[in-house]
């Protein structure tokens, strides 16, 4: 009996590898899932020094090495780092997959973005992150509280999701958004990356932009793929439609196609 492939789930910004659980729940057997808390995120330390995308592969390179994966799944901030991953470690990854893949130009831009498709408050909790990491070391520390209440906004989350949301440093709050969500450089990536891409984004995702995601896969020759009815969360919240997509695209993409996952 072959072994299942080996895959590398990397979250995204103000999460934790918690969030990977209901994919993996999803995918059963059907892959030897390794979920990581980034660097600076859930028990991960942040990198020595500055916090920047070239320190969080480099803090990365270790593990990668050790657990050596087959493929590498990133959600959101995450998925920058996986193409990152990708073209820092050639030859480590038969496969990338990348899902609501965020793509803004500098800072500004993805505030301006941010402000039109998620409101005021959303963008406030942007333009301030010094401040808006003392709510999260708030909110870390007060669970209990709020929980029950998140549960009834958030019904899709379990709690595993949504206990350890808000459990990062200040470096991996400030520099992952700075250095990495917005980082200026994703286009290149995207150009630059060694492997084959695939690609799943809800057609309801209001924080990373589906036209934009759509045009850099067509650019790039990516394997496109699209939810209906599915908002940035659809890992999570459609776990079973993910674990599809991860077998039958991530594992055995169909070159030269796109097309429409049911829900």
């Amino acid at each position: 009996m072959s072994e299942s492939p080996r895959l590398l789930l990397l979250h995204g910004f103000l999460s934790t590898s918690a969030n990977w659980g209901p994919l993996r729940a999803a995918l059963g057997s059907s892959a030897a899932c390794v979920a990581l808390d980034l660097p600076g995120y859930g028990s991960a330390p942040p990198p020595a020094g500055e916090y920047t995308l070239d320190a969080v592969i480099g803090a990365m390179r270790p593990v990668i090495e050790r657990e050596r994966p087959d493929y590498i799944l990133g959600h959101s901030m995450g998925a920058i780092v996986a193409l990152a991953l990708a073209c820092a470690m050639p030859g480590a990854f038969k496969r990338v997959g990348v899902v609501g893949f965020p793509l803004f130009r500098d800072i500004e831009d993805g505030r301006a973005m941010v402000r039109r498709n998620r409101g005021r408050v959303i963008s406030t909790f942007l333009e301030h992150p010094r401040a808006a990491h003392v709510a999260c070391l708030v909110l870390d520390r007060t669970q209990p509280l709020w929980l029950p209440a998140a549960r009834r906004i958030r019904p899709g989350e379990p709690d595993v999701v949504l206990s350890p949301k808000f459990h990062h440093c200040r470096a991996g709050h400030i520099g992952g958004q700075a250095e990495i969500v917005f980082y200026g450089k994703v286009e290149q990536l995207a150009r630059e990356v060694p492997v084959p891409v695939v690609a799943l984004h809800g057609d309801r995702d209001r924080t990373a932009s589906l036209q934009r995601a759509r045009a850099i896969a067509g650019a790039n020759g990516w394997d496109f793929q699209v939810v209906p009815g599915a908002n940035h969360e659809l890992v999570i919240e459609l776990p079973e439609v993910s674990a599809r997509w991860v077998r039958e695209r991530l594992f055995a993409p169909i070159a030269g196609s796109a097309g429409t996952v049911a829900g």
